[in-house]
């Protein structure tokens, strides 16, 4: 072939190489959805919720306790009383591993039932091809 002539080769052609673009977009997972995915235990995801929820509300406290030192240093001292959170390093309680428990499951049943929810919330019936609807008959 004459190398004036490559401008018609045949797509067709076995030895001509196709090139493609491939574009990815991959979906961001939430660290709930990471904690689930990479726990090799149910124990274990529920202690690692327990500590996370535990420093969350050691956040929260702290923010709120900015907030009211913000606006008024006087009642700083009162603030600090109401929104000490207990962090202790040595071990959980049996009731805060079980609201983390609690919280997996509503994580968990608002992702497979976001849309059910929403009807719900709004005060609409859930449409009858839902698993929730499904179930609700079975009884």
């Amino acid at each position: 072939m004459d190398p004036d002539d490559l401008g018609e080769l045949l797509s067709g052609d076995p030895e001509v190489k196709v090139s493609a673009i491939v574009s990815v977009e991959q979906e961001k997972d939430n660290a709930v959805t990471y904690l689930i995915n990479r726990s090799s235990s149910w124990t274990r995801l529920s202690r690692v919720m327990a500590w996370t929820l535990m420093f969350k509300a050691l956040l929260l406290s702290i923010r709120k306790r900015k907030e009211i030192n913000a606006q008024s240093p006087q009642s700083a001292s009162s603030a600090k009383q109401h929104t000490d959170v207990k962090m202790c390093c040595s071990h959980l309680s049996l009731e805060e591993i079980k609201d983390s428990e609690l919280e997996i499951i509503k994580f968990c049943q608002r992702q497979k039932y976001s849309e059910e929810l929403s009807y719900l919330q709004r005060g609409e019936i859930v449409k009858g091809n839902s698993d929730i609807q499904a179930q609700s008959h079975t009884r």
